[in-house]
């Protein structure tokens, strides 16, 4: 069976879940779950029903279209002839009231407040036949067309395999109780920080079997062990009068129950709730809510036994790598890249499951090169690259956020860094279908920067602007660390288009290399043997976008980011002069603390531990990464502060790819490992196993000797 939706829907089959999807995508495509249900029929009549929900988010995070549904699907009998079946006008709908969407979460794409009242639901409406519906609820579904039928002009199998769901364990870590008010609907975060000010705690311990009631307590928070996409439920063993179970989330537990609050609008904020109306009652979210902690809280003068009930839904990453140090740091780091990495995989690799649940660009470059790795699978990180070429426009304009519609977040050293990472993952895969797919939109964004160099200086344009990181980089006209990124997303256009034979794009983009390469030298400071990361214009750059620029006393006149950058593109005695200084530099106390975003972990210190600096990238990590790992947390902040921001934030795992490619200095010498590049700048024993298209490769090095073991069509470059 195969279906798909214009937004989320979960479907069931004869009353058992089954499938929730769809994959992401543009309008004009709809990825098709494929699944077998042969093991949830019976003899005789079958029912299969769905629900789809409405879009939330802003048009800059999300693609709104009219609500659709299609199913298609075979069944092959004991006679050995096969039947069609699927959505058509036989179809019944409705509108799902009983679930109130009241608390849309208007900015983000994490799917609105699902406010449950059983008593509302139609009895048995997902294993009913059609003859026993009600016909003043249940309309014929109006149908639109087959397969193509616009805004879905392209139906295609799912790119990346389904998810896996998993029941999860959750700890009881605390219980209490408050005044069990239960206000009539509403988005019951507004009261809930107030009412959990008067909350008294109740010791309690529960042994995650029994039934919880609502009794001494109303009030319990379990914590999860990390954040991840969950979906929250429960199994109701009796209940009588009236009671509402609410359920509220959020990344951290400081003592007492707290919930996230999106971006602080009025109508937002992450909670859910339920009314149930009789025992055995069982009751999941339809989309899952990213978190750690979930506080659930009875409502109401009623009483309710209930078990709660949590699954996990994520990426099913493989085990095709194996990595052991014996550096105990590397070790927890790796751990909390996997763990990142394994919260923030869905359908593609997004910048946290908890507040914003999209597909930032550069995030997903840089997660999705240390998902490969670290699991050795690269299909997640081709998914991700191929839906951002899909945001380049007709002129050539990228977008940040895939797939949404267009906004203001239009970063061109974002767009950058996916040219870079295309590169990357062509010389890990050598896949030859890939090329063609994003070949047109790299061509329309190269010749959209060609408008934009003054003086042959990238100025990002007024509709535009660049963010580059947190750090505190000068991003007026004539920055520095944009143009590095520009030249390096040209060096790697260049490459990519001569591996695929394309003369034309490696002519456009080596004619633009060598002149931005000429024209950076004036960024150069000699006297400091470093490159400044701004210059006062010549000429007036025009209108320019000042949307998150930091003012000019707050930046810093020489960059990690400008610099490093800068290294792979110099002569040997310039690269070990600036290398030299950069590394005296890092030496000062909280300067790469306050210079470096976890995302820039290897794309920064990468030059450094190539170079003869690997002491000083150590350094360097454990005053960023190391910091993070004494916390205990055990995923990746979004910031260099351990509690910035929303925590299992994927882009931290690239200190992976640093450990790799930088530490122990592995890499494919050419596109799809035909030959292996290993050069350990550690002394410590290590090894490191992964499967590739070329096969399998172990690398291990024990008292310092280098044990290499390759395929045997396979060589390796010392």
């Amino acid at each position: 069976m195969n279906t798909t939706a214009s937004h989320v829907y979960n479907l069931w089959v004869n009353g058992a879940w089954v499938l929730s999807g769809p994959a992401r995508a543009f309008p004009r495509y709809r990825f098709l779950d494929r699944l077998d249900i042969t093991r949830w029929l019976k003899p005789g009549a079958n029912t299969i029903a769905a629900v789809v929900l409405p879009p939330t988010g802003v048009t800059g995070y999300s693609c709104p279209t009219r609500t659709g549904f299609f199913l298609a699907g075979e069944i092959t009998g004991t006679d050995g002839h096969a039947r069609a079946f699927g959505s058509g006008e036989g179809w019944r709908t409705c509108v799902a009231d009983w679930i109130d969407s009241h608390g849309f979460l208007t900015s983000l794409p994490t799917g609105h407040q699902e406010h449950w009242d059983l008593a509302g639901e139609p009895e048995n409406w997902l294993t009913a036949k059609d003859d026993t519906l009600d016909s003043d609820k249940w309309r014929p579904a109006r149908l639109l067309g087959g397969a193509g039928t616009p805004p879905w002009d392209f139906l295609r199998e799912r790119p990346v395999p389904l998810l896996a769901v998993e029941h999860l364990h959750a700890r009881h870590v605390w219980s209490g109780q408050d005044d069990r008010g239960m206000e009539p609907g509403g988005n019951l975060c507004h009261r809930f920080p107030e009412r959990m000010r008067n909350a008294s705690r109740v010791e309690q311990t529960w042994d995650g079997i029994s039934p919880l009631e609502n009794r001494e307590v109303n009030l319990w928070v379990f914590d999860l062990g990390k954040t991840r996409p969950l979906r929250a439920g429960i199994r109701v063993v009796d209940v009588s009068g009236n009671v509402r179970l609410e359920f509220f989330y959020d990344l951290a537990f400081d003592g007492k129950p707290s919930v996230m609050s999106g971006f602080h609008g009025e109508q937002e904020g992450f909670c859910d709730s339920m009314i149930p109306v009789r025992g055995g009652d069982v009751w999941q979210t339809l989309q899952p809510r990213g978190c750690r902690f979930v506080t659930i809280r009875a409502a109401g003068p009623g009483r309710c036994r209930f078990i709660p009930q949590f699954n996990g839904s994520e990426y099913p990453w493989p085990a095709k790598v194996r990595f052991e140090c014996e550096r105990s740091d590397f070790t927890k780091y790796w751990q909390m890249s996997a763990e990142s990495l394994r919260s923030c995989s869905s359908d593609v690799i997004v910048d946290t499951c908890a507040r914003e649940n999209v597909l930032w660009t550069f995030d997903a470059c840089v997660s999705g090169k240390a998902s490969f790795y670290t699991f050795g699978d690269a299909r997640l990180w081709r998914h991700c690259l191929w839906l951002i070429g899909e945001g380049i426009d007709g002129n050539g304009i990228p977008s940040s956020v895939v797939p949404a519609q267009a906004s203001f977040m239009v970063l061109f050293d974002h767009a950058f860094q996916w040219v870079s990472s295309c590169r990357d993952y062509y010389l890990m895969t050598a896949d030859r279908d890939f090329w063609p797919e994003v070949r047109q939109p790299l061509a329309r964004f190269l010749a959209q920067c060609e408008r934009h160099y003054v003086e042959d200086i990238f100025v990002p344009p007024a509709f535009a602007w660049h963010w580059m990181d947190w750090a505190p980089l000068d991003r007026r006209p004539f920055s520095l660390p944009v143009n590095a990124a520009s030249l390096h997303a040209l060096a790697a256009a260049e490459w990519l288009a001569n591996e695929n034979d394309d003369t034309e794009v490696a002519a456009l983009a080596a004619r633009r290399k060598r002149l931005l390469q000429a024209a950076i030298e004036r960024f150069y400071d000699p006297l400091a043997g470093l490159w400044r990361d701004h210059l006062e214009p010549t000429v007036n750059p025009g209108s320019h976008n000042t949307f998150g620029h930091i003012p000019a006393g707050q930046t810093l006149t020489h960059s990690l980011h400008g610099n490093l950058q800068m290294a792979a593109f110099l002569e040997e005695k310039r690269r070990d002069v600036l290398l030299k200084n950069v590394a005296r530099w890092l030496t000062t106390a909280g300067a790469s603390r306050a210079s470096m975003g976890p995302g820039w972990w290897q794309l920064l210190l990468q030059p450094l531990v190539a170079n003869g600096y690997a002491s000083d990238a150590i350094a360097c990590l454990d005053e960023t990464c190391g910091r993070q790992a004494a916390t205990g947390s055990p995923t990746w902040a979004e910031g260099a502060t351990p509690s910035e921001f929303n925590t299992a934030h994927a882009w931290g795992a690239s200190v992976n790819s640093l450990i790799v490619e930088g530490f122990l200095g592995i890499q494919p010498a050419v596109p799809g490992w035909a030959n292996v590049r290993c050069t350990p700048r550690i002394k410590e024993d290590f090894l490191y196993q992964i499967e590739t298209v070329s096969g399998l490769i172990e690398i291990s090095q024990s008292a310092g000797k280098l044990d290499v073991n390759l395929p045997s069509c396979l060589t390796s470059g010392q």
